[in-house]
């Protein structure tokens, strides 16, 4: 009957969800075992081991996978002629004789669903699209619930922030004009404007400093209108302010 190659169809779609878990979790761990056999931290035959088991269980999934395409094509037969034979089944109820069967389905199809969420759950999903900055934990670490383990930078909205010293930080002012040019790509350079000028003087970042122990000091300035994916973030520039009494 439909219900019973439907049943079976969903044991089957357990089983292969189930080991594609099981597939995922052992690529991880081939991945750390890899990394930690390579810098001399575990045996060799750890990683050999589970490069193994690895290699069998997908096999076995590549295998299944043709199976599990097979028994679709039956349900779909299947279903095919139940909705012939009940169309021409008056007498009979249907759905109290099907009952049990639907029952048994829904339990399959919440171990699915069950089992797809757990699958889910393996991967970090990042809550912006943009570019890795920094990683604070490696694989084979332990971690932390609410320990961050990546840094991402937003690349679709990108901003500069210059410091100038006293006697130009009053004559600049919002919409000037601004030549960046990056340091070791000089061929990238655009054309911005001042999004705001600061009002106070500030102590500029250790990068920016000629000599990191003595502290410096300039008005911050901040640069917007700046076309997407010329500089990559941190990307230390060359700016040229054009100010009003400059011809």
């Amino acid at each position: 009957m439909a219900g019973d190659t439907r049943l079976q169809y969903l044991e089957m779609v357990v089983r292969q969800e189930s080991d594609t878990i099981k597939l995922e979790r052992l690529q991880i761990r081939m991945d750390r075992q890899r990394d930690l056999s390579a810098r001399d931290v575990t045996a060799e035959e750890l990683y050999d081991d589970t490069r193994l088991r690895y290699a069998a269980l997908k096999k076995e999934l590549d295998e299944n996978e043709a199976a599990l395409e097979a028994a679709k094509l039956l349900l779909d037969q299947s279903t095919q002629r139940r909705a012939e034979w009940e169309g021409q089944v008056l007498d009979v109820d249907v759905d109290d004789f099907l009952a049990p069967i639907r029952q048994a389905l829904n339990v399959q199809e919440a171990r699915i669903s069950e089992i797809k969420q757990r699958r889910a759950m393996l991967a970090l999903s990042a809550p912006v699209g943009g570019q890795i900055v920094h990683i604070f934990h490696r694989p084979g670490e332990t971690v932390l619930a609410g320990d961050p383990v990546l840094a991402i930078t937003d690349t679709g909205y990108q901003r500069v922030l210059a410091y100038v010293d006293e006697r130009s930080a009053g004559k600049i002012q919002s919409g000037n004009e601004v030549r960046l040019q990056s340091e070791h790509r000089p061929e990238r350079i655009v054309i911005a404007r001042v999004a705001r000028a600061g009002a106070g003087i500030q102590e500029l970042p250790l990068a920016l400093r000629k000599t990191p122990v003595f502290p410096e000091w300039g008005f911050p300035v901040l640069i917007s209108d700046i076309p997407q994916g010329v500089f990559l973030p941190g990307e230390r520039l060359k700016v040229q302010i054009k100010t009003g009494a400059e011809n």
